[in-house]
């Protein structure tokens, strides 16, 4: 970056971050926050795959910024000697690519380049950046954000107005403008079907969020007279486009989300200034930087408001369970439970499975998880299901007759395996949950009133 447009970057920066009313995380209506501790100031970039959380750590300066990789073995530093870290993305493989743009720092022995470190998501050791940069220091003098699309990586030079620019990189080291004449660029972000999304601040910071066709021969623009664009996002659902660096009307930074018409929502508030983001396509959850903060923010679906994400939720939707009948007996190891609940047509357990939770005060006496397969038989309309598992290997579940009549489902479940309840588990929750393997899951659920006999032998509620 020149020295004055990295001077008006950083002034940029430097007012939102001191301007913006910092408080407690508000999101829109379907969305929770929560918040992941990172053991520095989180920097630059953040990605996630299969539960392992990479993000930049340390302070701007020559040398002083780190990555850090959070999985269940705790923190570990994969990278370290960086000036001032911007985006990342992961290749297949588990190759970080990350870029840094402060070369010209006093002390500063590499920078404005484009890193790679390999084995990103397993290796033990650090890596310094000195001798992993894809391309020499320099070559990108205000680097900003990284981008791995389809047979080839491109980069954002936020080099000022006018001079911005995106730079397309080589399987064979070289590069190439893709896109020239833009301003103070943000991130990046691709969506399915070949469009290229750019972030872009003009000289007077106004944002906008830029389109380009898969040749970067025609554009369009999503939105503008944004109050900010740093980094966008594709949302779940594959259209809609979440976007960093705005301010709130209470003067706290937010993320909006915008829609292919254009239209601007607030998806949250409440930050002192977002920066760098990641959708995790795996949890439906949002990942989110916050200038200056010790920790990621976490935006997830919570579709049913029980403060919960949908991802951890064995139920994010609930519908009653009529004529709910269950019985435990011989200390747990009879179990059955019947009745009807509403069902959706495309209901098909021979491929979804089904689940069984069975909830008490003392924690759980059930839950089961029954796959789809070849234990299952399907009438040949398509509207009874059969399982039968005489070993029980889901969690002692050995029998399900199902059958679907006026959008009502009847069941009838039978099991031979469970924890004992005891009287201090009452009130019990029995829930049949319709898609277990889906992100966002149905369910039936029944408080029935419980009783014990013969003793205490058996509970049955009705």
């Amino acid at each position: 970056m020149t020295a004055g447009a990295r001077l008006a970057l950083a002034l940029l920066l430097g007012f939102a971050a001191t301007t913006a009313a910092r408080a407690a995380v508000v999101t829109a209506p379907g969305y929770l926050a929560h918040t992941i501790p990172t053991p520095d100031v989180a920097q630059g970039g953040v990605v996630r795959r299969a539960g392992a959380l990479l993000v930049g750590q340390g302070t701007f300066g020559p040398g002083s910024e780190y990555i850090v990789r959070l999985d269940r073995n705790g923190a570990t530093v994969v990278a370290t000697g960086f000036n001032s870290l911007g985006g990342m993305d992961l290749e297949p493989d588990g190759t970080l690519l990350v870029v840094d743009n402060g070369a010209e720092l006093p002390g500063a022995l590499t920078g404005d380049t484009l890193f790679e470190i390999r084995d990103a998501l397993a290796r033990t050791s650090a890596l310094p950046a000195v001798g992993h940069e894809v391309l020499p220091p320099g070559t990108f003098p205000a680097a900003q954000d990284v981008l791995i699309i389809p047979e080839t990586v491109v980069v954002t030079d936020a080099a000022g107005p006018g001079a911005g620019r995106v730079v397309q990189v080589t399987e064979d080291g070289h590069t190439r403008d893709l896109l020239t004449g833009l301003d103070f660029l943000g991130g990046l972000a691709f969506l399915t079907g070949g469009t290229l999304v750019v972030a872009n601040l003009d000289g007077s910071f106004v944002g906008s969020l830029l389109l380009y066709d898969v040749y970067a021969l025609r554009r369009t623009t999503r939105a503008t007279g944004l109050s900010g664009a740093f980094a966008p996002v594709v949302d779940g659902d594959g259209t809609t486009l979440l976007l960093s660096g705005g301010v709130a009307d209470d003067g706290s930074g937010t993320v909006v989300a915008i829609a292919p018409d254009g239209a601007v929502t607030e998806r949250a508030r409440g930050f002192g200034f977002t920066t760098e983001m990641f959708f995790d396509a795996e949890r439906d959850e949002l990942l989110v930087l916050d200038a200056g903060t010790r920790a990621v923010t976490a935006i997830c679906g919570d579709g049913d408001a029980d403060g919960v994400c949908d991802a951890d939720d064995p139920c994010t939707s609930s519908r009653g369970v009529s004529g709910a009948r269950l019985t435990i007996a011989a200390h747990g190891r009879r179990l059955r439970f019947s009745g009807g609940t509403a069902v959706e047509a495309a209901f098909d357990p021979a491929a979804n499975g089904l689940g069984v939770l069975i909830e008490g005060g003392m924690g759980s006496v059930l839950d089961a998880t029954v796959p789809g397969g070849a234990a299952w038989r399907t009438s040949a309309r398509g509207k009874r299901w059969t399982y039968r598992d005489r070993r029980g290997a889901a969690s002692g579940i050995v029998a399900i007759d199902l059958r679907a009549r006026s959008g009502m489902l009847l069941f009838d479940i039978a099991g031979r395996r469970g924890a004992e309840p005891s009287p201090a588990d009452l009130p019990l929750r029995a829930s049949l949950v319709l898609d277990p393997g889906g992100i966002r899951r149905a369910c039936g659920v029944a408080t029935p009133t419980c009783t014990f006999r013969r003793g205490g032998s058996v509970l049955r509620c009705r």
